[in-house]
């Protein structure tokens, strides 16, 4: 794997743990793969506290408690069940 040579210290355990499951792959990838993986969910977290806010409860009152949610997903569900069983009658969980 071309790339920059990186020293790392880890608990012995958690190499232990690693030999065990990387399947075939070496080290360096698993570790990228883990690094990719932490960096992709900061950057999401980010983007989160970003615009935690941004949208009050009049422009989407569907999010105003956990019930409306639920609501809101269900008519969602709903709507799109309805738009496949027009397109195919009796294939998709119309009985």
């Amino acid at each position: 794997m071309p790339g920059v040579l990186v020293h790392l210290r880890l608990p012995e355990e958690l190499v232990k743990r690693l030999d065990e499951e990387r399947k075939g792959r070496s080290r360096s990838e698993v570790v990228a793969e883990a690094l990719e993986d932490y960096l992709r969910r900061v950057r999401l977290l980010s983007l989160v506290e970003e615009v935690a806010g941004s949208v009050g409860f009049e422009e989407a009152p569907h999010w105003a408690t956990p019930e409306d949610v639920v609501g809101y997903v269900r008519t969602l569900r709903g709507e799109a069940e309805a738009r496949l069983n027009a397109l195919s009658p009796g294939q998709h969980g119309d009985h």
